[in-house]
């Protein structure tokens, strides 16, 4: 809360070296002074300042639909872990993860990610590049080629974030729906039994069978088309992973081939 403060009292001058990052605090955006809800939403508009805030945590009050806020809000995925009766999560305990340790985010926020990269990638090219072009002789092929890769890599890291947020929402409903239809059998034999009680279990199950509810057409079938679409979202993520693979080995194969550039990142210039 303190940040959020800090960031929108800041001089104008100074709005364009800050990239901040501020986390689950309460929404101080109403109480700031004209002054300061202008500094806010330059911040917020220039996509200088995130604002990570878990709804299901009792701390973060004061967000939600069509309220403005000190940044652009990112919305973690976390699951509910029921501390007690009035507080679902609180802090790091319930939050979701890629296996690479990425912070996996919803409810759109994966957009918000991909635009704060792309402008922070666009500003730190632009800034390298006019260094370069000023050296004399002007820049090499090799570094044109490098930047190109550079960029490519921020717009498709940055689709990747989107496309990695959509995966997990939608492996997420179609594993409902398998959790749901292997509940749904479960209940339907348990109703057989309890209502053909004086029946076999055979009987039970032709009983259901002459009513249109067999095995295959309640549980089966619908996992099966469940499972063919959680193969082929992981098959679409592989993808973009290989291709974010292949842009980094072409970055790798520039930085090799340009002497100076194998000397900047050395000294961890870039």
């Amino acid at each position: 809360m303190n940040a959020q403060y800090a960031l929108a009292s800041i001089s104008s001058s100074d709005a364009d070296r800050v990239y901040g990052y501020v986390y689950q605090g309460p929404n101080i955006y109403e109480v700031l002074t004209p002054e300061q809800k202008r500094q806010a939403d330059y911040l917020t508009e220039e996509y200088r300042l995130l604002n990570y805030i878990d709804s299901k945590d009792l701390v973060a009050i004061g967000y939600g639909e069509g309220k403005k806020a000190v940044g652009q809000i990112v919305y973690p995925l976390s699951e509910r872990l029921g501390l007690r009766r009035t507080i679902d999560q609180h802090m790091w305990g319930g939050y979701q993860f890629e296996e690479d340790g990425a912070l996996l985010t919803t409810n759109g926020s994966g957009t918000v990610l991909a635009e704060y990269q792309r402008r922070l990638k666009k500003r730190s090219i632009a800034s390298i590049k006019g260094e370069w072009s000023g050296q004399t002789g002007g820049m090499s092929a090799t570094k044109e080629v490098y930047l190109d890769a550079v960029q490519a890599k921020s717009i498709v890291s940055g689709m990747k974030t989107v496309i990695d947020e959509k995966i997990t929402e939608l492996m997420t409903v179609y594993q409902t729906g398998i959790d749901q239809a292997n509940q749904l059998w479960q209940d339907t034999i348990a109703n057989a039994r309890s209502y053909g009680s004086n029946l076999t279990e055979m009987e039970q199950l032709e009983a259901l069978e002459q009513g249109g509810v067999t095995r295959q057409h309640v549980l089966i079938e619908p996992v099966i088309d469940y499972e063919a679409a959680l193969n082929q979202l992981r098959s679409i993520k592989s993808s973009y992973e290989d291709l974010i693979y292949q842009i980094n080995q072409t970055i790798d194969q520039q930085i090799q081939l340009d002497s100076e550039l194998a000397s900047q990142f050395k000294k961890g210039t870039f």
